[in-house]
């Protein structure tokens, strides 16, 4: 099946974007710039996963802007491991001169819930600065075994215990919707996780599992297409380009809403007049009709908040969370 790659950029053309990290000064608020950042060196944006992923694209399409925004060479540094603990352990212990950013996931809130040893706390260890975007869930099955979720929902009641889905891994997003959905729908399906959203999808063609449930890239081409049947998305209203794919709140799920969201933060103990400089540049990157657009196409909604946004977000997804932990019987690693 042939992937749009106008909606949905090639790795190749992903990285390229990593020479453009290097920008001219804004001739506006320079000078504030330059009272926050006094020194030559560039700021580093810390990402915890590997290049071309979600969250490493959406760093790819702001960094170019914020550096201009802020006359001020921003370097990404991908940091992969530990489902992002490595990274964001390395951001919270990074000196808070403003030099040394964190461009994270919804993780940063749900691995402390997860595994035991996790050495950060995402509330007293950053200082927040920005809501960036989030992105819907998407849940998909074959059109030949159910084509809404209210079909697939009668034949998981149907044949208790019997039927299995897929997600990226235990504790992403479409393992905890998924989840969520069997405690409000009382229905009893079986985990089979994979390592990504592009194997979740092939276990639906397999027949290994009968509901796939992914981050909206790895399946959104797929329904446009017609090869696989959309038959949710988990955020507040329906994906622009997938009109004809209900909400879980749209099909009586109430306050059903589950996204990744992507934040940008700083460590703790970062100069005011830093964060403040970040907060007001940041915000305005919502007015690039460009950067909007890239963001689309990467399957988020670019939002651009500020702190309390991000620290409202933060604390629904830790009560979400929590709920999808006790209700699973998922014990801390």
């Amino acid at each position: 099946m042939e992937i749009d790659r106008k909606r949905y950029p090639t790795r190749r053309k992903v990285l390229a974007g990593a020479a453009a990290s290097v920008a001219a000064p804004a001739a506006v608020g320079r000078s504030r710039a330059e009272s926050a950042y006094p020194g030559a060196g560039p700021i580093r944006l810390i990402v915890p996963f590997a290049p071309a992923g979600p969250v490493d694209i959406l760093a790819r399409i702001m960094v170019d802007p914020l550096a201009k925004q802020l006359g001020q060479a921003v370097v990404i540094e991908n940091r992969g491991g530990a489902g992002g603990n490595i990274a964001i352990t390395a951001a919270a212990r990074a000196k808070p001169d403003g030099y040394t950013l964190l461009l994270c996931s919804s993780s940063i809130v749900v691995n402390p819930l997860l595994h035991k040893s996790v050495a950060y706390d995402p509330v007293n260890d950053f200082v927040p600065i920005s809501l960036l975007g989030t992105s819907p869930n998407l849940m998909l099955a074959k059109p030949d075994f159910a084509k809404t979720l209210m079909d697939f929902i009668a034949e998981a009641k149907a044949r208790p215990g019997e039927l299995n889905y897929s997600t990226p891994g235990i504790g992403t997003k479409g393992h905890f919707a998924v989840e969520l959905l069997k405690q409000r729908a009382g229905i009893d399906i079986q985990h089979v996780p994979y390592p990504s959203g592009g194997q979740v999808v092939q276990s639906l063609f397999t027949g290994t599992t009968q509901l796939g449930s992914t981050a909206l890239p790895a399946g959104e081409p797929l329904v446009r297409g017609g090869t696989l049947a959309g038959l949710v998305v988990s955020g507040e209203r329906r994906w622009r380009t997938l009109p004809e794919v209900p909400t879980m709140i749209e099909l009586g799920f109430s306050n059903f809403v589950a996204e990744i969201f992507t934040a940008l933060m700083a460590p703790a103990g970062t100069p005011p007049e830093v964060t403040s400089l970040l907060i007001g540049e940041v915000g305005k990157l919502v007015k690039d009709p460009a950067l909007v657009e890239k963001a689309e196409r990467a399957g988020y909604e670019w939002i651009g908040a500020g702190p309390d946004a991000l620290r409202r977000k933060m604390a629904e997804e830790k009560t979400q969370s929590e709920e999808v932990i006790r209700f699973a019987g998922i014990k801390p690693r």
